[in-house]
């Protein structure tokens, strides 16, 4: 993850450090002369004072760098004794009884034993921990390209654009249950409530990202008359799109990491076919969203409230009827292909 954000965020950083360089080159030769009297940049600075026949610097500051090793070979060889002389904490171990966990916080039915496992799995999973990486990245594109842009309102779009992707995160769900999907089988969970459950447990992490995101931004941008458009929006995305993952994770199943493995290891023969239902995916959430697009273009242009209110119930009826579709559908097929899906992830964990 430490290195992936970097990546994405490469474009911003060398225009920032490059427009940062731009304003304060003048500044930077003193910052060189502070460094080279600090431990960071004492042993670089030696060669130059020797160069400029400034041998007293030089001794002051190749001391300083000896100091520096010294005092690190200390700490080095202190934390290395402490860990040789250490024993590890071995931790009891204790029978659970009755319900542990997130179980506590969800009901004792099939919705909510499903809600809780995979809330479990969000929590703890590398693999489901990966896809939340976007959320904090969204803001800093939208901050970044709306100022180069002169529009700083383009940050409100961090809330409707958190939605789409936090709501298309289960589109291939059941793939990182493996073959742990065969106790849903096994105790006769029915489609439906696994669909919810799912749901559920997604909709914990989601809704409160996606409504602080974009309380958030209305205030920094003053644009609190938006907000109900703001909201319409989230609610389009968010429904539509948990309406097409209940669909989309009941039939395709796709190469993933195994619960263990690097969340960010590509899985044999996970390419085309992954690009090509996650294309499949996105291009139907976007058909679901496009009525409360048209109504919140429409308030835009035309800066008329009638027109966010309507985004919002828009979003939010025909979201909601979107998915309760999609549940009903995605529950029935999963009901049907239960079997097939579990002999497919056999298949994929042996290949």
């Amino acid at each position: 993850v430490l290195i992936f954000i970097p990546i994405v965020l490469i474009g911003p950083i060398i225009i920032g450090v490059t427009r940062g360089l731009a304003s304060s080159a003048d500044v930077l030769p003193e910052l060189a002369r502070g460094l080279a009297w600090s431990p960071l940049g004492a042993v670089w600075a030696v060669p130059v004072d020797v160069a400029a026949n400034d041998w007293l610097a030089a001794g002051a500051k190749l001391l300083i760098a000896l100091a520096t090793l010294a005092l690190l070979v200390v700490i080095w060889r202190r934390a290395l004794a402490v860990a040789l002389v250490t024993p590890p904490a071995s931790a009891s171990r204790r029978v659970a009884r009755g319900k542990t966990g997130l179980f506590q916080l969800f009901p004792a039915t099939p919705t909510g034993a499903v809600a809780a496992r995979c809330l479990t799995y969000w929590r703890r999973d590398p693999r489901y921990a990966r896809q939340l990486i976007m959320v904090p990245l969204i803001p800093v594109f939208l901050w970044f390209y709306g100022t180069n842009m002169g529009n700083p309102v383009l940050l409100n779009l961090c809330g409707p654009l958190i939605a789409f992707f936090l709501s298309l995160a289960l589109y291939t769900d059941i793939s990182y249950d493996g073959t742990a999907f065969a106790t849903h089988l096994a105790d006769g969970v029915r489609g439906s409530a696994d669909r919810l459950g799912r749901l559920l447990a997604v909709s914990v992490i989601a809704v409160p990202v996606v409504l602080v995101a974009t309380l958030v931004t209305a205030g920094v941008t003053s644009s609190w008359a938006s907000l109900p458009m703001l909201l319409g929006l989230d609610a389009a995305a968010l429904l539509g799109g948990y309406a097409v993952v209940s669909v989309s994770s009941a039939i395709i199943v796709v190469p993933v990491p195994q619960a263990g493995d690097n969340p960010f290891k590509s899985a044999p023969g996970a390419g085309f076919t992954t690009m090509l239902s996650g294309f499949a995916t996105w291009g139907v959430s976007l058909a679901l969203l496009l009525p409360a697009v048209v109504l919140a273009v429409l308030s835009l242009v035309f800066s008329s409230a009638l027109f966010g209110w309507l985004t919002l119930a828009v979003g939010v009826v025909l979201g909601a009827v979107f998915l309760a579709i999609g549940r009903r559908v995605g529950g029935r097929l999963l009901d049907r292909r239960g079997p097939a899906l579990l002999a497919r992830l056999k298949m994929l964990r042996s290949a």
